[in-house]
């Protein structure tokens, strides 16, 4: 069909190389308190990929609609800095494992992104990158924290360059993959004219959007990973978010 045509299947072995040698290696990174972040609000995701029959998917929670901050929303595993966290990498680990259960030993942490400042908190968001063997993210049995996370699920890397357009509330042409269902949408922002990119991803019958900093972070990770730049028109809003310059030159490199 036109998704599988669009792009060649990319696996975990084609994604990662790029990504460890665009970012930095987890070797590298520093204690909290050897860092400019130590008094400063701080929390950590982790991009958990993992191959599914073959391919390279991306794993995501949705939030329980009972928090107080974004209910309901996509995200990745992770959450805010807490004493006995060493670094960002201990952050993400131990979210993962609380919020679903995942231990860190079944986890490889492959790469750290850099940091991104979002301006409305303000808070500093680290994106960790990690793996797990063939099928994991398919076959384990997750153990949800209820009180944090609703639902579990994963999706293509690639969804996140791929364009089967339709504007939110329209009737969209799809592109199926599986048990699959996925299209993308947009809205702009009438504050500053940027678009929202709204990922749409049906799986197992639930319909899931994906948009916000965890759907930038889902795009940059596609096409850095991937090495495409996305099939839409796309533009960092620098209203909301500082993006390292490391970053945001791979990113120009991509998207011209």
């Amino acid at each position: 069909n036109e998704y599988k045509s669009y792009l060649s299947m990319k696996n975990v072995a084609d994604v990662i190389p790029i990504l460890k040698e665009c970012f930095t290696s987890p070797e590298n990174i520093k204690s909290y308190n050897e860092t400019d972040l130590a008094a400063s609000r701080c929390a950590s995701v982790l991009i958990l990929l993992g191959n599914v029959a073959g391919e390279c998917h991306v794993l995501l929670n949705k939030r329980s609609e009972t928090l107080r901050r974004h209910p309901g929303q996509v995200c990745f595993p992770g959450g805010s800095r807490e004493p006995n966290d060493g670094h960002v990498i201990d952050t993400a680990l131990r979210e993962c494992y609380e919020e679903i259960g995942l231990p860190a030993d079944m986890i490889t942490i492959e790469t750290v992104l850099p940091t991104v400042k979002i301006y409305e908190n303000p808070l500093y968001l680290t994106p960790i990158v990690g793996t797990v063997a063939d099928d994991v993210l398919e076959t384990f049995k997750y153990v949800k924290d209820t009180k944090e996370v609703a639902d579990i699920f994963t999706c293509p890397l690639r969804v996140f360059i791929t364009d089967r357009e339709c504007m939110v509330g329209e009737e969209a042409s799809s592109m199926e993959h599986g048990d699959l269902l996925c299209y993308r949408g947009h809205n702009v922002d009438p504050h500053d004219g940027f678009d929202i990119h709204h990922f749409y991803v049906t799986h197992h019958g639930t319909e899931f959007d994906i948009w916000g900093i965890t759907g930038h972070l889902c795009i940059y990770t596609a096409m850095i990973g991937c090495q495409t730049a996305p099939q839409f028109d796309y533009a960092i809003p620098t209203k909301y978010l500082v993006i390292p310059e490391k970053l945001r030159s791979r990113i120009k490199e991509l998207t011209g």
